[in-house]
Protein backbone atom coordinates (compact mmCIF):
# COMPACT_ATOMS: atom_id res chain seq x y z
CA UNK A 1 0.00 0.00 0.00
CA UNK A 2 1.39 3.37 -1.02
CA UNK A 3 1.67 5.92 1.78
CA UNK A 4 0.30 9.41 1.39
CA UNK A 5 2.83 12.17 0.81
CA UNK A 6 3.08 14.95 3.37
CA UNK A 7 1.63 17.39 0.84
CA UNK A 8 -1.41 15.18 0.28
CA UNK A 9 -2.01 14.82 4.02
CA UNK A 10 -1.78 18.59 4.60
CA UNK A 11 -4.09 19.31 1.68
CA UNK A 12 -6.66 16.80 2.91
CA UNK A 13 -6.52 18.30 6.40
CA UNK A 14 -7.07 21.79 5.02
CA UNK A 15 -9.91 20.57 2.82
CA UNK A 16 -11.72 18.75 5.61
CA UNK A 17 -11.09 21.15 8.46
CA UNK A 18 -11.24 24.55 6.72
CA UNK A 19 -12.64 24.56 3.19
CA UNK A 20 -15.70 22.36 3.78
CA UNK A 21 -16.91 24.20 6.94
CA UNK A 22 -16.37 27.61 5.35
CA UNK A 23 -18.28 26.53 2.24
CA UNK A 24 -21.14 25.19 4.35
CA UNK A 25 -21.17 28.41 6.37
CA UNK A 26 -21.37 30.55 3.25
CA UNK A 27 -24.23 28.43 1.90
CA UNK A 28 -26.05 28.81 5.22
CA UNK A 29 -25.64 32.59 5.06
CA UNK A 30 -26.94 32.72 1.49
CA UNK A 31 -29.93 30.44 2.14
CA UNK A 32 -31.05 32.11 5.36
CA UNK A 33 -30.35 35.84 5.09
CA UNK A 34 -32.64 36.78 8.02
CA UNK A 35 -30.57 34.74 10.43
CA UNK A 36 -27.33 35.77 8.75
CA UNK A 37 -26.01 37.78 11.67
CA UNK A 38 -26.77 35.03 14.17
CA UNK A 39 -25.26 32.41 11.86
CA UNK A 40 -22.23 34.59 11.32
CA UNK A 41 -21.67 34.83 15.08
CA UNK A 42 -21.65 31.02 15.25
CA UNK A 43 -19.75 30.35 12.04
CA UNK A 44 -16.81 32.70 12.51
CA UNK A 45 -15.62 31.26 15.86
CA UNK A 46 -16.03 27.72 14.51
CA UNK A 47 -14.06 28.59 11.37
CA UNK A 48 -11.37 30.31 13.43
CA UNK A 49 -11.12 27.30 15.77
CA UNK A 50 -10.87 24.84 12.88
CA UNK A 51 -8.19 26.99 11.24
CA UNK A 52 -6.11 26.99 14.44
CA UNK A 53 -6.66 23.22 14.79
CA UNK A 54 -5.47 22.70 11.20
CA UNK A 55 -2.34 24.74 11.82
CA UNK A 56 -1.56 22.68 14.93
CA UNK A 57 -2.08 19.39 13.05
CA UNK A 58 0.16 20.59 10.20
CA UNK A 59 2.90 21.52 12.64
CA UNK A 60 2.69 18.12 14.36
CA UNK A 61 2.94 16.29 11.04
CA UNK A 62 5.77 18.45 9.76
CA UNK A 63 7.56 18.06 13.10
CA UNK A 64 7.55 14.28 12.59
CA UNK A 65 8.89 14.77 9.10
CA UNK A 66 11.64 17.06 10.34
CA UNK A 67 12.58 14.62 13.12
CA UNK A 68 12.95 11.84 10.54
CA UNK A 69 15.17 14.07 8.41
CA UNK A 70 17.30 14.86 11.48
CA UNK A 71 17.75 11.14 12.18
CA UNK A 72 18.86 10.54 8.58
CA UNK A 73 21.29 13.48 8.82
CA UNK A 74 22.68 12.07 12.07
CA UNK A 75 23.30 8.71 10.41
CA UNK A 76 24.95 10.41 7.43
CA UNK A 77 27.24 12.29 9.80
CA UNK A 78 28.32 8.91 11.20
CA UNK A 79 29.06 7.79 7.65
CA UNK A 80 31.03 10.99 7.09
CA UNK A 81 33.13 10.07 10.14
CA UNK A 82 33.89 6.68 8.61
CA UNK A 83 31.23 4.37 10.10
CA UNK A 84 30.04 2.41 7.06
CA UNK A 85 28.05 -0.05 9.16
CA UNK A 86 25.21 2.47 9.60
CA UNK A 87 21.76 1.29 8.61
CA UNK A 88 19.38 4.05 7.53
CA UNK A 89 15.76 3.07 7.96
CA UNK A 90 12.92 5.56 8.32
CA UNK A 91 9.38 4.36 7.71
CA UNK A 92 7.06 7.21 8.60
CA UNK A 93 6.15 9.28 5.54
CA UNK A 94 6.34 8.42 1.85
CA UNK A 95 9.03 10.91 0.86
CA UNK A 96 11.03 10.25 4.00
CA UNK A 97 10.82 6.51 3.40
CA UNK A 98 12.06 6.95 -0.17
CA UNK A 99 14.88 9.27 0.93
CA UNK A 100 16.07 6.92 3.66
CA UNK A 101 15.84 3.88 1.40
CA UNK A 102 17.88 5.53 -1.35
CA UNK A 103 20.43 6.93 1.08
CA UNK A 104 20.72 3.55 2.80
CA UNK A 105 21.39 1.86 -0.53
CA UNK A 106 24.08 4.39 -1.40
CA UNK A 107 25.80 3.92 1.97
CA UNK A 108 25.60 0.13 1.65
CA UNK A 109 27.00 0.12 -1.91
CA UNK A 110 29.77 2.53 -0.90
CA UNK A 111 30.67 0.28 2.04
CA UNK A 112 30.78 -2.75 -0.27
CA UNK A 113 32.99 -0.85 -2.72
CA UNK A 114 35.39 0.17 0.06
CA UNK A 115 35.48 -3.45 1.22
CA UNK A 116 36.26 -4.64 -2.32
CA UNK A 117 39.02 -2.04 -2.68
CA UNK A 118 40.49 -3.12 0.67
CA UNK A 119 40.47 -6.79 -0.40
CA UNK A 120 42.03 -5.91 -3.75
CA UNK A 121 44.70 -3.84 -2.02
CA UNK A 122 45.47 -6.73 0.32
CA UNK A 123 45.78 -9.14 -2.62
CA UNK A 124 48.01 -6.75 -4.56
CA UNK A 125 50.19 -6.22 -1.47
CA UNK A 126 50.45 -9.99 -1.03
CA UNK A 127 51.41 -10.44 -4.71
CA UNK A 128 54.03 -7.66 -4.48
CA UNK A 129 55.52 -9.28 -1.38
CA UNK A 130 55.55 -12.68 -3.11
CA UNK A 131 57.28 -11.28 -6.20
CA UNK A 132 59.77 -9.37 -4.03
CA UNK A 133 60.59 -12.46 -1.96
CA UNK A 134 61.06 -14.69 -5.01
CA UNK A 135 63.26 -12.24 -6.90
Amino acid sequence: MKRFSIRMIVNLAQLLLVFVPVTISCIMLLVNPSGALRSLKVVLPITFGLTIFTIIIQNIMLGGFQEGIRRIIGKLELVEQGDLTVSIEERSIGELNELSSTTGKVVKEFGEMVSDVYLSTSEVTHLINTVTETS
